[in-house]
C-alpha cells in the first residue's frame, strides 16, 4: 500500500492533541479526521481514528488501519510531515 498527499491541520495544543492528518491511500482512498497527539514521554506520536458513540455507550470506529504495517507507514508519514 502507498500513502501519499500526507496533509497536516495544526491546532492550539490542548492534552496533547497537536492536530489532524489526511491521507490518499493506493491513489484511490482518502483517510481523513485523524487526530495526532503527543505522547506523554514527548518523544512520539499517536494516531486517534475518527469515532462516535452511541446514545448506548458503544463506540464506532469511522475507519481504522487493521494492518500493523499500515499504521507504522501512517505512522511515519505523519511523523516525515511534521518534521
Amino acid at each position: 500500500m502507498k500513502i501519499t498527499q500526507t496533509d497536516f491541520f495544526a491546532v492550539k495544543p490542548k492534552k496533547g492533541l497537536l492536530g489532524f492528518v489526511s491521507f490518499i491511500l493506493d491513489h484511490s482512498l482518502y483517510l481523513g479526521s485523524i487526530a495526532v497527539f503527543q505522547r506523554a514521554d514527548g518523544r512520539d506520536i499517536r494516531l486517534a481514528f475518527p469515532e462516535k458513540q452511541l446514545p448506548t455507550g458503544v463506540k464506532i470506529k469511522y475507519s481504522l488501519a487493521l494492518s500493523p504495517n499500515l499504521m507504522g507507514e501512517m505512522h511515519e508519514a505523519v511523523k516525515d510531515r511534521l518534521e
